[in-house]
């Protein structure tokens, strides 16, 4: 399944064939194919048969983040990623270019899970890992760097490397690739030890099965 844009809208495709169309931004596939929008600073969703709707409104939010987060109610949705179809990660800005972090919500339960504020972290290029026990981000304030942790924020080890586009998991979590513009690295999950290097890079990255 793949999100084009076309005339302002997001357009999902399966099978070549289009199947979903959304306005917004940030588009994120869930795992039952649902697809999901940033909209508003909130998070929007539509399926294969019925009419969009608003999963979780900004205002919403903000009642999760009271207490986590100074001035809870300035903060947006920027990126998203799905770990399950109720758990989403996120990347939330503030009204101020340096209040921003990363949170965990249960859409279902309307429940926030874990929290982090990263204040003039940079934060962008939000990943999860396939069986969603890891979440990735970069930190762009002094270059561009992965950090990796797990659902409840223990800092998991990465290779560090600089200047780094992407990261994927293999389908079991054992290993993560990190790629950089003309380089792969291969590392086991949590080591910062790279056992493998492929002469390839680029942003887009993907781990068949």
């Amino acid at each position: 399944m793949r999100a084009a844009r076309v005339s302002g809208r997001w357009v999902g495709t399966s099978e070549g064939r289009p199947a979903l169309t959304l306005a917004g931004c940030d588009p994120a596939w869930r795992p039952d194919g649902a697809l999901t929008v940033v909209r508003g600073g909130g998070l929007v969703v539509t399926r294969s048969i019925g009419r969009p709707s608003e999963l979780l409104s900004q205002s919403q939010l903000a009642d999760l983040l009271a207490g986590a987060f100074p001035r809870a109610r300035s903060y947006r949705l920027t990126q998203v990623s799905w770990l399950d179809t109720a758990r989403v990660a996120a990347i939330i800005h503030g009204a101020k270019p340096w209040e921003e972090g990363v949170v965990v919500l249960s859409t279902l339960f309307g429940e926030l899970r874990y929290s982090e504020p990263k204040f003039g972290a940079g934060l962008t290029d939000l990943r999860t890992s396939p069986l969603g026990d890891y979440l990735a981000y970069s930190v762009t304030t002094l270059g561009r760097e992965y950090t990796m942790t797990t659902m409840d924020g223990r800092e998991v080890r990465l290779p560090r490397i600089g200047n780094a586009l992407n990261v994927a998991w293999s389908p079991d979590e054992k290993h993560i690739a990190v790629s950089t513009r003309t380089r792969t690295f291969i590392a086991r999950t949590d080591s910062r030890e790279v056992v493998f290097e492929l002469p390839v890079g680029g942003r887009s990255l993907a781990w068949l099965p």
